[in-house]
């Protein structure tokens, strides 16, 4: 049986934890917030112009503290290593065996464009591919 200091010192932990995630929760709100707004700017002053030495840590002072923080919200997720799926069938989720799969066809999709892109080189005046009319490589 436990005693009632024991209730109160769980009670106080629970609220810790508690507010540390709603600030967490907050700052993340927060930090997406601001990159919404700021977009356009960003884009305006950074991305149509020569990068340079303050560009990169520009990106890379944005990017990483909002990969960050969202990854972050991956502790608020629960993880089983089962999985269930559709007709009753059940497995094993592996996601590092996901990420090989998304991987591998990105991969394929971007070797696939490079491939038409160089192609869409005008041989003779003609060009020889017209898909990356559509896609501007």
């Amino acid at each position: 049986m436990s005693s009632d200091s024991d209730n109160a010192d769980l009670i106080q932990l629970y609220d810790t934890i508690l507010i540390d995630t709603y600030c967490v929760l907050a700052v993340i709100a927060f930090l997406w917030y601001e990159f919404a707004i700021t977009i356009g700017n960003e884009v305006e002053l950074f991305w149509r112009r020569k990068a340079n030495g303050a560009t990169v840590l520009f990106f890379v002072n944005r990017y990483l503290v909002l990969l960050s923080y969202n990854l972050e919200l991956l502790g608020f997720v629960p993880v089983s290593d089962k999985a269930v799926y559709g007709f009753g069938l059940t497995g094993i989720n592996d996601p590092l065996f996901g990420c090989m799969i998304y991987f591998a066809v990105l991969l394929l999709l971007n070797c696939t464009h490079l491939i038409c892109s160089v192609l869409s080189i005008e041989a003779v005046g003609q060009p020889l591919s017209y898909i990356t009319t559509f896609t501007e490589p």
